[in-house]
This record gives C-alpha cells, sequence and structure tokens, in this order.
C-alpha cells in the first residue's frame, strides 16, 4: 500500500508539471554556426611570422525558448553550442515596471557589431565594451534598467586573498525613436583586498553612451566609453571590455604596492563606429573599426593600445540561411620601448541556419 501512494503521488505530481507546461506559450528557436578562417600574423617580436587555417563550431551556436505563463510572467531559457548556459531567467510584469532574476545580458552591453571573428566577437575588447551575461536581480521602468550582478574578482598581482562587501551595480536607460536610439549605460565594482600588512580598496567602472541611426538602406552606430580597472571588472568581462595585452602587463588592470597597498589605477577608454548598407533581401555590407586604449595611472607609464577594424557582407540563400565572409585587422599597436607589436590580418566567412 505505501507503494502504491508513492506512485500515485509521483503520477500525480508529473501530471501537474505536465498541465503546467502545457499551459504556457513555448515558442524555441536556434542556430547552428561554423567558422573558417585563415589568420596570418605578423610578430616583429617572433623569429618567423605564423599563418594558420581554423575550423570550428561557434560556442555562439544556441537553443532556446522564450516562454508565455501569463501577461504578467514570462521567462527565456538558452543554451549555447559548447553546452554552457547562457540565459535562464524570469520576467514579472508588475504593472509599472518590471523584474528580471536569473541569468541574463545585464545594462552594460554594446552589441553594435557584427564582427564574426573570434567567435561572433563583435568587437568586443578592440574598442565595444560587453559585462556578457551574469546571475543578476534587475529592475526595469520604461527605458531605465537598473540590476544587482553577482561580483566576480580579479585579485591584482596575483593576490589570493579578497574581500566582497557588495554586489556589481549595473544601470542603463535606452530613448529609442522612429529610425534609431540612444543608450547609456554604466557599471560599478568595488572589493578589497587583503594581505597581512593592508588591504588595498579596488574600484572598477566603466560609463559609456552609443547609439544608432537608419537612412534606409544605410545605418550608422556608434559608442564611445570611459573606465577605470576595466580589466578587474569581473571575471566575465574584463577581455571583453579591452584586450590590448600582446606582451605587456598593462590590460586594463590597476597595480597594488605589496609593501604599502597603495593602488594605482588604470585609466581606459574605447569607441566603435559601424556603418551596413542592405542591397536587397540577400546582400547586405558592413563595415566596423574600434578602438581602446589604458594606461596605469603613474609616472613614465605608456598608453597601450589596439584597434581592429574590418569588412564582412551578408549573403542570403534562403529564409534562415547564409553565409558572412569577411576581412579584417587587429593591430596591437606598440609596446612600452615603442616598437610594434602583434598584427593579425584574417580573412574567412562563418556559415549559419536558423531554425
Amino acid at each position: 500500500m505505501k507503494k502504491l501512494m508513492i506512485m500515485i503521488a509521483a503520477l500525480s505530481l508529473v501530471a501537474s508539471f505536465a498541465m503546467t507546461a502545457a499551459a504556457a506559450e513555448w515558442n524555441f528557436y536556434g542556430n547552428a554556426r561554423v567558422d573558417m578562417f585563415v589568420t596570418d600574423v605578423d610578430n616583429p617580436g617572433a623569429t618567423t611570422d605564423d599563418k594558420d587555417f581554423a575550423q570550428s563550431f561557434m560556442g555562439t551556436s544556441r537553443i532556446g525558448a522564450n516562454i508565455k505563463v501569463s501577461d504578467e510572467l514570462t521567462a527565456r531559457f538558452e543554451v549555447g553550442g559548447s553546452n554552457n548556459r547562457r540565459l535562464l531567467y524570469g520576467t514579472w510584469n508588475f504593472g509599472s515596471g518590471t523584474l528580471a532574476v536569473g541569468q541574463m545580458w545585464t545594462p552594460l552591453n554594446w552589441y553594435m557589431s557584427s564582427q564574426v571573428y573570434g567567435g561572433d566577437n563583435g568587437l568586443a575588447g578592440w574598442g565595444a565594451i560587453n559585462a556578457l551575461r551574469s546571475g543578476a536581480v534587475q529592475l526595469g521602468f520604461g527605458g531605465f534598467k537598473i540590476a544587482l550582478v553577482a561580483p566576480t574578482q580579479d585579485a591584482a598581482n596575483g593576490t589570493a586573498a579578497y574581500d566582497v562587501n557588495m554586489p556589481t551595480i549595473e544601470a542603463d536607460f535606452v530613448y529609442n525613436f522612429d529610425n534609431g536610439f540612444v543608450k547609456v549605460a554604466g557599471g560599478y565594482n568595488a572589493y578589497e583586498v587583503t594581505a597581512a600588512t593592508y588591504t588595498a580598496d579596488i574600484e572598477a567602472y566603466a560609463l559609456g553612451l552609443n547609439g544608432g541611426i537608419n537612412f534606409g538602406a544605410f545605418g550608422l552606430k556608434a559608442g564611445v566609453w570611459v573606465g577605470q580597472n576595466v580589466g578587474v571588472y569581473n571575471s566575465n568581462a574584463s577581455l571583453l571590455m579591452i584586450n590590448t595585452d600582446k606582451g605587456s602587463t598593462n590590460d586594463g588592470e590597476p597595480t597594488i604596492n605589496l609593501t604599502t597597498g597603495q593602488v594605482t589605477d588604470n585609466d581606459a577608454y574605447g569607441f566603435v563606429i559601424v556603418g551596413t548598407f542592405t542591397v536587397n533581401d540577400t546582400l547586405a555590407f558592413e563595415a566596423g573599426y574600434g578602438y581602446a586604449e589604458t594606461e596605469l595611472d603613474a609616472a613614465g607609464s605608456f598608453a597601450d593600445d589596439v584597434a581592429s577594424y574590418y569588412l564582412q557582407a551578408t549573403i542570403t540563400f534562403a529564409p534562415g540561411v547564409f553565409i558572412v565572409p569577411e576581412i579584417g585587422v587587429i593591430d596591437y599597436g606598440k609596446d612600452a620601448a615603442n616598437a610594434d607589436e602583434e598584427e593579425d590580418l584574417y580573412y574567412g566567412l562563418k556559415w549559419q541556419i536558423n531554425f
């Protein structure tokens, strides 16, 4: 009898779940992506240059669903091609605003560029600023959002110990008009690095402005940002904010005097400009340029920079079936001795099918 009761209870639970799932509207989507690129590396510091072909199933491939439980309650999940959880969150519309809970795109994200190379990199780290996806609690009121984001740290100078006293705070405001938009976004993270003889306070932030406008077949998007210690903003975003490091140690990170605990902050800025032209339903073009620079706030420091520019075409064979040929350059500028660092010329294409 006891086993029978357990079976009845289990069947009731399954039936209840099935009825709940059936009541919700599930709209599935997905895509599969493969890239093929040749990278021609010109490295003045190496005895020989390098030229390689690489083909890969892209981690930006995904499958997911938008879920409607009711007019007030919605949800979304998305799993990436590398078996990683990209998105999983629910949103409650309480009338005057929304509350979102889970892993989501947080406010400090720019994806204005469709640059394919580097895993659909979109100029991230080479001018664009992206905090990626994090666990967060987010409130939205019209075009304004503010989020408490899971804090992560990167101990400066290799120091392993740190104390966390607050979440990362991010916010943005987006104003949409007939043929474009304007967005202001910012984020702030603070923590303490601790040692036997001192405590050092680390503050990392970024603040940016971007926007876009369309003129018929032509489109233009641009953005600029400034920040401090963006290399330790969080473990998700650090390399996606600034990636100037090719042999230098200045990649947006502060330094700590291990005797006094004094922090030398690292100042950074970047900008992006992207232009598009749509010929028809089967052919479109895009060109983009990004630049980022970082410099320690100390006498004798040098400005470490990076730039990337590209040209691509999107060729559509059928609805949801297309390729994106692309050619571009990543220029890592000069090092502290004013010698040229690495420059990468790349060319190839991405294959994609949406379903």
